[in-house]
């Protein structure tokens, strides 16, 4: 198996930037496998900083990700596969709303994602850990992978950060509140 370097949840990892620090709390994938797209949508970006040393690069790291949002040459090598990638940025009163979609044109291409297509069986499957609280209605526990029906659209949600130990929860910011501090 491919060590996994594109992380769903933190949206650094998609771009060419070193040490991510702002992730999601709640991250829903769709995988729709007629069209042969992902989608990845954020909710509640956040970043755990405890100084203004590490809000500064939490904000230029927003800034550099900003930036370099259009250009093609800003994605992360691992990605180089996928035909076509998109980035949507929404704002609404809850937060950022980060929306990538990804297009494949193998199933091959979704291993760096973490989801492996079997062929003989036509299913596709994700490693279960525990810790990033997995949930769907579209797939199957079966030992240690989550397997999904390979003719469907299916999708999963990532909740890796609801069991947090405490020493880091008084250092969590939301993304919105560090780049309103930042400007003022």
């Amino acid at each position: 198996m491919e060590q996994i370097k594109v992380v769903f949840f933190a949206i650094l990892s998609f771009f060419n930037v070193e040490n991510g620090r702002i992730a999601s709390t709640k991250t829903t994938v769709t995988v729709d496998t007629t069209s042969q797209t992902v989608q990845i949508q954020q909710e509640n970006l956040f970043s755990i900083t405890k100084n203004e040393s590490e809000t500064k690069v939490v904000v230029d790291q927003w800034n550099q990700f900003i930036t370099m949002m259009d250009k093609d040459s800003a994605w992360s090598e691992d990605l180089k596969s996928f035909t076509d990638k998109k980035v949507q940025i929404d704002t609404i009163e809850e937060g950022i709303l980060p929306k990538i979609t990804l297009s494949y044109s193998n199933t091959n291409d979704l291993r760096v994602l973490g989801i492996w297509f079997n062929e003989l069986r036509n299913d596709y499957s994700i490693n279960n850990v525990t810790a990033q609280n997995l949930k769907t209605s579209d797939g199957v526990l079966d030992g240690n992978y989550w397997v999904f029906k390979g003719d469907q659209v299916f999708s999963f949600t990532l909740e890796p950060f609801l069991d947090l130990p405490e020493q880091y929860q008084s250092f969590i910011k939301p993304l919105e509140e560090i780049l309103s501090e930042a400007k003022k």
